[in-house]
């Protein structure tokens, strides 16, 4: 089997064999490539084996690069598709989110950053093509997604984020527009893990039963991630969206003066997991 790999200047100072070597040995890393031999000074006389079909080689050749050199790379080539909301309330009052571009006609983020808006802009998109848009939100009013359908592509030249799967222990990537007073439309990125994935039902919050997080289990990230930040895409290290970052996961019957309403004290970010897009996207 021939499997094409990357050998481009994503690396920077060293010489071609070192970064053909440090390729290989990140494959083996990933279990893409199974190692047979690691001799040599640095293992530059490795063989190493490739146990994929044809259809796994193919499915992983696209985001190749991302597993190989990481985040920086990832980042890099995502961050175009992350995109500043601004939401105009009825007092006039401006509040930035976040959203991404999951096909050339498709914008996903968190249900609050559209809600009771009175003027919506998205950077890149024009009025008109906003005034063509569909805007779906969820049907449960606790899980915090929304959808913007568009009839015709957008961005050319921008690479959606796909679909990706998350666990436990993984590292991710998280993008979006925090409220930083005196920035607008700032893009910050928040390296993370999945901490936990909560799957709590109901809760005894002040002395009344109510439920949390809509009977939905969510990821825990170890990212301080809030305000801006909602909408923006949670992504892993194969380049694909494991999730979307929520507001906090409250339901309105919930006592702000309880615990529970200062989780985000804790220094974690809730996020609600592809699984649930999927579904949301197929119900649309």
């Amino acid at each position: 089997m021939h499997l094409s790999i990357p050998t481009g200047d994503q690396t920077t100072n060293f010489p071609k064999f070192h970064r053909l070597n440090l390729i290989l040995g990140r494959m083996a890393d990933l279990n893409l490539l199974m190692t047979v031999n690691r001799g040599g000074i640095d293992s530059i006389d490795a063989s190493y084996y490739c146990t994929l079909s044809d259809a796994e080689v193919a499915s992983i050749l696209s985001t190749i690069d991302f597993a190989i050199y990481g985040f920086p790379v990832i980042y890099k080539e995502l961050s175009p598709a992350v995109l500043p909301i601004v939401h105009t309330n009825c007092a006039g009052r401006l509040a930035i989110g976040s959203a991404f571009l999951r096909t050339s006609q498709l914008i996903l983020t968190a249900r609050h950053c559209l809600e009771g808006a009175q003027a919506i802009s998205i950077r890149g998109i024009s009025e008109r093509e906003f005034r063509e848009a569909t805007i779906v939100v969820h049907k449960n009013d606790a899980l915090d997604l929304a959808a913007i359908h568009f009839p015709n592509p957008l961005l050319p030249g921008v690479k959606p984020i796909d679909l990706g799967t998350g666990q436990i222990l993984d590292d991710v990537l998280v993008m979006g527009y925090p409220n930083v007073p005196g920035f607008t439309e700032l893009l910050a990125a928040e390296k993370a893990a999945i901490s936990a994935r909560i799957t709590v039902t109901k809760g005894a919050i002040a002395s009344e039963a109510a439920d949390l997080w809509a009977k939905t289990p969510l990821f825990l990230i170890t990212a301080r991630v809030r305000g801006g930040f909602s909408g923006g895409p949670v992504i892993n290290a194969m380049g694909t969206a494991v999730g979307i970052v929520s507001r906090e996961p409250l339901s309105k019957a919930a006592d702000k003066n309880d615990l529970y309403a200062e989780y985000d004290n804790l220094g974690y970010g809730v996020v609600i997991p592809t699984e649930e897009i999927i579904k949301f996207r197929t119900a649309c």
